[in-house]
């Protein structure tokens, strides 16, 4: 039904302990992008591979960082401690550098050249749509988001 309304990219977040159950509507109704909740399932995730869309996990702050690997390399491990986090996993960047030594210290670097900007970060109030609780309803916001 949302197709009827808007054309805007669709963030699915999945609860479950059963997500296989979800895999078929995936297929046929696909999504730009589906996020399922690590602290919920029961084992392993295997999502089929014909599902299209970016997969994602989502976990809350009691979940060790030792659960993930995390695609850490310098830049992205600098923004992180700026951010207030103080661990992360990072695994391919260090065992794919050509020095473990070199992409060690390029993560506690205090300064390193990003091509990260502000802007990459946040999204200009002048763009942040703004919708009337009092007439709010799904198709509302979705034409509300999807004006701005």
């Amino acid at each position: 039904m949302i197709r009827q309304w808007c054309d805007l990219p669709i963030d699915l977040h999945i609860i479950t302990e059963s997500p296989e159950k979800y895999f078929d509507l995936l297929k046929e109704n696909p999504v730009k992008y589906v996020t399922f909740q690590f602290e919920s399932l029961n084992s392993k995730l295997n999502i089929p591979g014909d599902i299209k869309g970016h997969e994602g996990l989502a976990v809350t702050t009691s979940t060790s960082i030792d659960a993930f690997d995390g695609c850490v390399n310098g830049e992205v491990s600098f923004i992180l401690r700026n951010m207030g986090v103080s661990s992360s996993v990072s695994g391919s960047y260090l065992f794919n550098a050509p020095s473990i030594g070199h992409a060690l210290m390029n993560l506690t670097k205090g300064n390193i050249e990003a091509h990260f900007q502000v802007g990459d970060f946040i999204i200009p109030l002048s763009e942040c749509p703004i919708a009337c609780w009092s007439t709010a309803n799904l198709k509302n916001l979705l034409e509300t988001i999807e004006i701005q």
